[in-house]
Order: structure tokens, then C-alpha cells, then sequence
């Protein structure tokens, strides 16, 4: 009996050691909670204030004259592809196509930025004394080798930048209405050029004055340009001039000239 009641408690000792001595019992890990965030909802496209844009796009490409013929070209087919979204009633994807025309619309206004800029800087000068780096080249000097004239004092034409636009503009427009170019004799005098003209043709050029008290040439200011093949009233270049050169801000201030257009600006 005792034997018996000795080996019960060793066997209780050797239980109860094996209950203290042993780690807790660590608790199994939580599932992975899976936590759904709902998609934000499209915005709403505003149509009306769509068509409006896309109407201001189609109304510059046509207007506007700082494009050039490939930047037209982007923008018009911009256009026709967002107005066929809209039909489509594909707003989404006619706001993308609206985003990039205007991306073309940007660059555009950096340009006429950067044009007013130095436009600026020329007009700050004296008649006559515009250093040519603040001049634009619109033609270059080998386009008037083969057409010398002993009155011909002009070889690289400038123009003042702002004028300088408007007649590349202008340039395109007659291309593509005539498959000629507009070429120039004469755009910028400055006083020696001036000088000589005066001086061996009395009569036909003004002295180079340089300040405003005296009436001096419109070459001065760089916004004067003698176009090369329009004497004549019945000549392609005059008569496509007097019909269209208004709309790019060109003028014949001189009657008896019909070569000689003057830049007065466009609004």
C-alpha cells in the first residue's frame, strides 16, 4: 500500500514539474485581413465647357498666324478627331485629344512670349540702328545674288521679329495659293545702306535720319519690305497682297510703290 501511495505521488511530482517547466503556449496567428478600397468614381465631364474649347482650337488654327503649316495641320485633325469623340459621346477621350491640342496651343503662346520679347528689344533702338541680332532673317543673301539691281543694297533680308512672323505667315498662305514664294529685294536698312541709297538715287529714298524730329524710311524700323515681282498692279504678287496682305497687318503705305509693304500690326 505504501508502495503504492509512493509511486502516485512521484507520479503527480513528475506531471506537475513537467506543467511549470514547460513555455507558454504561444496563440495561433490571426488570419490576414483583406481590406478593399473602392475605385473612385469618374469625374463628370463638363460637354459644354468641351465644345467650348474645342471651338477656341479650330478658331486659332485658322487665324492664328504664328502656326506653322505642320502645327495647323496637328491642330485641325486634333479638332475633327474630338469633335467625333463628342458625337461619339466618348467625352473621356475627347478631353484627352482636347489636352494635347493644347499642349500645341502652349508652345504656341511661348513663342509669341519669347517673339514679344525680343520685338521689344528692337523697337528701343533708333531708325536705322537695330543691331541684327535683335532682327529676324527671313531670307537669305544667296536668294538675291542672281537678281542684282544697281539699287540693290540688300543681301540677307531682316525683318523686325514681329514682322518677321507675320510675313513667313503670310509667305505660306501665298504658297499655298500660288505654289510661288514671296520674295524679298529689301527688308532692314541700316544707315550706310540707307545712306547709299540716298545719295546715288536722289529721289527715290529718304536720308537716314535716326531720330523722330524727321520722317526717315520705314526700312529703319525693320517692318518695311520691298516684294520682289510686284511693280506691276497686274503682277500675282500685288494683286494677291492687296486682297490678303490686310489680314497679316501688312499695309501699302506708298501708292506709287506697289512693292513696298510696311508692317502695322494685327490685333
Amino acid at each position: 500500500m505504501r508502495r503504492l501511495i509512493a509511486t502516485a505521488v512521484a507520479t503527480l511530482l513528475l506531471v506537475g514539474g513537467a506543467v511549470v517547466g514547460s513555455a507558454p503556449a504561444t496563440a495561433a496567428p490571426a488570419a490576414d485581413v483583406v481590406t478593399t478600397v473602392a475605385a473612385p468614381a469618374p469625374q463628370k465631364v463638363n460637354v459644354p465647357l468641351l465644345k467650348k474649347r474645342v471651338a477656341a482650337l479650330a478658331a486659332s488654327a485658322e487665324k492664328v498666324p504664328v502656326y506653322t503649316k505642320v502645327e495647323r495641320q496637328q491642330v485641325r485633325a486634333l479638332v475633327s478627331k474630338a469633335r467625333a469623340a463628342i458625337r461619339a459621346k466618348q467625352h473621356s477621350k475627347a478631353e484627352r485629344i482636347v489636352t494635347k491640342a493644347r499642349a500645341i496651343e502652349k508652345d504656341r503662346r511661348a513663342t509669341e512670349k519669347a517673339l514679344a520679347a525680343k520685338t521689344r528689344k528692337a523697337k528701343s533702338y533708333d531708325r536705322h540702328m537695330i543691331p541684327l541680332k535683335y532682327l529676324t532673317k527671313v531670307q537669305p543673301a544667296s536668294v538675291n545674288a542672281k537678281h542684282r539691281t544697281k539699287i540693290t543694297v540688300c543681301k540677307a533680308v531682316y525683318l523686325r521679329p514681329d514682322a518677321a512672323a507675320a510675313y513667313q505667315a503670310m509667305d505660306r498662305q501665298f504658297f499655298e495659293a500660288t505654289g510661288r514664294h514671296l520674295r524679298l529685294d529689301c527688308g532692314f536698312r541700316n544707315v550706310a545702306q540707307q545712306r547709299y541709297l540716298a545719295v546715288h538715287h536722289i529721289g527715290y529714298a529718304y536720308w537716314p535720319w535716326t531720330d523722330k524730329k524727321h520722317y526717315g524710311s520705314e526700312h529703319g524700323l525693320g517692318t518695311a519690305m520691298d516684294v520682289k515681282g510686284a511693280a506691276s498692279a497686274s503682277s500675282v504678287q500685288y494683286r494677291w497682297l492687296k486682297k490678303n496682305a490686310k489680314r497679316f497687318g501688312f499695309v501699302q503705305t506708298l501708292t506709287y510703290e506697289n512693292w513696298h509693304w510696311v508692317f502695322k500690326g494685327t490685333r
